[in-house]
């Protein structure tokens, strides 16, 4: 039988906010990573970007299933092309855990399986797994689902036009605007649903040792599943 559902959602770090309800549970965090650094939070913005950014994933990974957990990589390699740092992302995510308002339901790959980050792949990919607590699903009856959005800027996408002439401006008449009402519903439909691999558990694990560098497939034969590189869904 194929899946239901993913095991987890990967960390995606283009989600943003455009309310204000997400301030609430953004300060109390945020007062903790000042405590635990001794008071000196001198980069009170990126925690606050950090913080909200995975909010917003565990609040889209409820939105899909109230029992799914987030992805979040725990290496530093992978924040080298993340507008999120490794140390505010890190810390985030423990102030979060210590405000009562995540919790940790799979570690992550810890091992070096033998070479250094930068030549194994796998290892830039280790993940854990994090879900919400009750204490933290409270406030996602408070937020607006048609507030959360793709944050343009940080997004790789495409512009019409070039370095000379700069982007080109749509034709904006009657057929600009039907088009644009119905990629609107499109991405509205898309950003509702999951799209995953019609494969069964087995199927998925097979892929994934295709994936993951020999040293990971060589350690799969005699521990557990999770060393495996995983696929991430949310690219879509």
């Amino acid at each position: 039988m194929p899946r239901i559902k993913p095991r987890d959602l990967f960390l995606d770090y283009h989600l943003l906010y455009t309310g204000i309800e997400i301030e609430e549970v953004v300060e109390e965090p945020i007062e903790i990573v000042k405590e635990n650094l001794e008071g000196r939070l001198r980069d009170r913005e990126e925690y606050k970007k950090s913080i909200q950014v995975l909010v917003l994933n565990l609040f889209n990974a409820y939105r899909t299933d109230s029992n799914m957990p987030v992805g979040i990589p725990s290496d530093s390699t992978w924040y080298s092309s993340s507008p999120l740092g490794y140390r505010t992302t890190t810390n985030s995510r423990e102030a979060l855990i210590e405000a009562g308002y995540i919790k940790q339901v799979r570690k992550g790959v810890h091992k070096n399986f033998g070479s250094s980050a930068i030549d194994n792949k796998f290892v830039q990919s280790r993940v854990g797994a994090y879900k919400a607590t009750s204490k933290l699903v409270k406030y996602f009856n408070k937020l607006n689902l048609y507030s959360l959005k793709i944050n343009f800027d940080t997004f790789p996408s495409i512009r019409v036009g070039n370095k000379e002439t700069g982007n080109l401006e749509p034709l904006r008449n009657e057929e600009y605007l039907r088009h644009k009402n119905s990629i609107k519903e499109i991405n509205l439909y898309y950003d509702t649903i999951h799209i995953d691999l019609v494969v069964t558990d087995e199927e998925l694990t097979k892929i994934r040792m295709q994936m993951s560098s020999k040293e990971a497939r060589d350690e799969w034969l005699e521990t557990e599943e999770d060393v495996l590189k995983d696929l991430n869904f949310r690219r879509k």
